[in-house]
């Protein structure tokens, strides 16, 4: 309740004094700060700070750059306003009967990211209609699509997420009757894909949907991301509930996540790795200049094994086995010289708690 407070003092002050740039900044990003310290997690918070003062920063120099003004009207304009889609995208009037918006909702998958699983997230946005079905989810009659997806991880019921420019070359039918449009990406808007945030309320209705293409004049730009939106979005919930499963951790370590990035290398702990097919822990610490994330990087990087001797064993009868890991911190500490000794020896201790060198797989 106290950041609910915090933030309702702030929005306040900002409506009161008549500084909307201070409540757009509050709605928009220092929930987290005031919820860290809500928590009183204030070293997390200082942590995060800088990098919410970054996101802030670019916010400010995305309207300042594509509203192109002077210093003075950015103030008292280009601040105030919304951006909208098609001041960014200037499709010309004459082409809009070339084009259609295509709105999907987030698959059970939640996935937002062709580098993620780019067959499936295709399949899913070109989806038209269900075997046996005579109706189809929608019906794209243009020559191109926008596609984009909605955030429903973040609960923003209202955002979408830019997936591309589409080609439509047609439909393709299979074998159980499932249809599914033919398209293509083409190159036009693909420096904004999966960075630029777009506002809409959408009317209740199918997972995938369509929209006249004039609204890109109504559409509100909510944000346009310094890198894609799995890089800078994997929400973080505290060090005290780290628990990912090895397909969760590479996803994060090879798409470089910033905050994941940042607040990991700033802290090294005890962790432990579950084998979910055998029961087994491996009980291991980190005490690098780079923290977690320098050790867990070794993990990825070597397929889930980090040179643990056991784990490399089974990793190399079976290269895929490290999809059974999860990764969890036990015990977190602060990132600084001369306190490898201690770590060390909580990493024994805990190892003597999961008895891990008899029935785990520490070797010793």
């Amino acid at each position: 309740m106290l950041y609910l407070l915090c933030q309702t003092v702030l929005i306040v002050i900002s409506r009161s004094t008549g500084f909307f740039v201070l409540w757009k900044l509050v709605q928009l990003f220092p929930v987290p700060i005031l919820q860290n310290l809500a928590k009183m997690q204030i070293p997390l918070m200082l942590v995060q700070y800088p990098y919410y003062i970054r996101i802030v920063w670019r916010q400010l120099e995305f309207a300042f750059f594509v509203r192109q003004l002077d210093w003075r009207t950015f103030l008292f304009y280009g601040v105030f306003m919304p951006i909208y889609l098609n001041e960014i995208l200037n499709i010309a009037k004459d082409e809009y009967s070339n084009w259609t918006i295509c709105l999907n909702n987030a698959n059970a998958e939640q996935v937002y990211s062709f580098d993620e699983k780019t067959e499936r997230l295709l399949e899913h946005t070109s989806w038209k209609r269900n075997g046996g079905s005579t109706t189809s989810f929608r019906n794209i009659f243009t020559k191109y699509c926008l596609q984009f997806i909605r955030l429903d991880k973040d609960q923003k019921w209202e955002q979408w997420l830019f997936l591309g420019a589409y080609e439509n070359c047609g439909i393709k039918s299979f074998a159980d009757g499932h249809q599914i449009y033919d398209l293509k990406p083409i190159e036009r808007f693909s420096h904004f894909v999966e960075r630029l945030i777009v506002e809409y309320k959408k009317k209740q209705g199918p997972k995938q949907a369509k929209i006249d293409i004039v609204n890109i004049e109504t559409m509100p730009v909510v944000s346009v991301l310094e890198k894609k939106y799995i890089q800078v979005n994997k929400p973080f919930d505290g060090y005290d509930k780290i628990s990912l499963q090895f397909r969760e951790l590479k996803s994060i370590i090879n798409g470089n996540v910033d905050n994941w990035r940042i607040l990991l290398e700033n802290i090294n702990c005890v962790y432990a790795i579950t084998d979910t097919l055998t029961g087994k822990i491996y009980i291991g610490s980190t005490y690098g200049y780079n923290g977690v994330w320098q050790r867990w990087s070794c993990y990825v990087n070597t397929n889930g094994h980090g040179g643990d001797v056991i784990l490399k064993e089974l990793i190399e009868k079976n290269p895929d086995y490290g999809n059974n890991f999860v990764f969890t911190i036990i015990e977190s500490f602060f990132n600084r010289d001369g306190n490898a000794p201690y770590i060390l020896e909580r990493e024994m201790y805990w190892k003597n708690v999961f008895s891990s060198r008899v029935f785990g797989n520490n070797k010793n």
